[in-house]
């Protein structure tokens, strides 16, 4: 079983893509194409030109979701939703949001590191960043180390990826991470500890720091 996934280390969307291979122990059969240098190649895979893009046995799918759902379908176990229904609904809830209320508001924030935004735009996107935010608290657990469930799930591959980036674009804009959000910023701390996404925010961090390194050149 072989595995080709097109990514870069600094996109959330992609490290939720690897880090469903890491969880059903398939990294190691996975060929990682590193796509930092544009997605133009990726036309000719799908139609959406965006990462990340998973090819197993000839078979091409996009979209970072389905590719986790492939994946737990694919592998069963360790499974990547909790064992109960509830439990279950609230890491696909917790998925989603970030993916309609999170995610969005990323793209003007890196962006508005290559091209600067104005100190009224910023408290536009961070405003509406705190409100997805939010929505994420209302789920968080503040006793759990996980967003659903007792182990990783999907909640987890795609909310961590998000808020990892939250302090450092804070920091970088000149505003407070997770004003409103303490839940939020607690289960940052605790499952940047937990394996595998533990090794993803080094990952990312490496990646964050060359992009800067890049800005300022």
């Amino acid at each position: 079983m072989t595995f080709k996934l097109h990514t870069t280390d600094l996109s959330p969307f992609g490290q939720r893509a690897k880090l469903a291979l890491r969880a059903k122990n398939l990294l190691g059969e996975t060929e990682l194409v590193d796509t930092f240098g544009g997605t133009d190649a990726l036309e000719a895979l799908a139609p959406m030109r965006q990462i990340p893009i998973l090819e197993h046995d000839g078979f091409i799918l996009p979209e970072s979701q389905t590719i986790v759902d492939y994946l737990d379908d694919l592998i069963p176990a360790p499974a990547l939703l909790p064992d109960t229904a509830t439990g279950r609904a609230t890491a696909r809830l917790l998925a989603r949001i970030a993916d309609l209320y999170i995610a969005p508001h990323f793209l003007a924030l890196i962006v508005g590191m290559r091209e600067g935004l104005r100190v009224d735009q910023i408290v536009v996107v961070f405003n509406a960043l705190n409100e997805g935010l939010g929505f994420a608290e209302h789920y968080l657990r503040p006793d759990q180390p996980y967003a659903a469930g007792n182990g990783l799930s999907v909640a987890d591959l795609a909310l961590a990826p998000f808020l990892f980036f939250v302090p450092h674009f804070a920091d970088f804009y000149g505003v407070r991470a997770f004003p409103n959000t303490p839940k939020c910023a607690a289960y940052l701390r605790a499952i940047g500890k937990a394996d595998p996404i533990d090794k993803a925010f080094a990952e990312m961090e490496t990646a964050y720091k060359a992009r800067k390194a890049m800005l300022k050149n």
